[in-house]
């Protein structure tokens, strides 16, 4: 899991880091991915996307803001907001959508 050939080059502070790693990681591990790589690849089919939203949902809970996020991710601050905004359409109108999101939150607070 820690191919992370994304947000090598951000600083942040090490408690972020070290959630980040496990926000990233329940992602992985529900998507069934191979490796960090795929949750920030440059695509629009749905699961993708699905990925990067939860991924960034959970990135702003803990306290990171949106600029933080976009960095981080490689992605405009435009795309953040629009993610996290197709999120909660997402999370409230798309059972497949929510039961995956409720378990990517399942395994994050298992790992705190």
């Amino acid at each position: 899991m820690k191919n992370n050939t994304t947000g090598s080059s951000v600083k942040l502070p090490l408690v972020w880091q070290n959630k980040i790693d496990k926000i990233v990681g329940a992602v992985v591990e529900e998507f069934g991915y191979d490796d960090e790589s795929q949750v920030w690849e440059r695509s629009k089919v749905p699961h993708r996307c699905w990925a990067r939203w939860i991924a960034w949902f959970h990135m702003k809970k803990i306290g990171m803001s949106i600029p933080q996020i976009s960095r981080y991710s490689k992605r405009d601050y435009g795309a953040v907001m629009h993610g996290l905004s197709r999120f909660y359409f997402e999370l409230g109108s798309n059972r497949v959508f929510s039961a995956m999101s409720d378990s990517v939150s399942s395994s994050v607070n298992d790992q705190a």
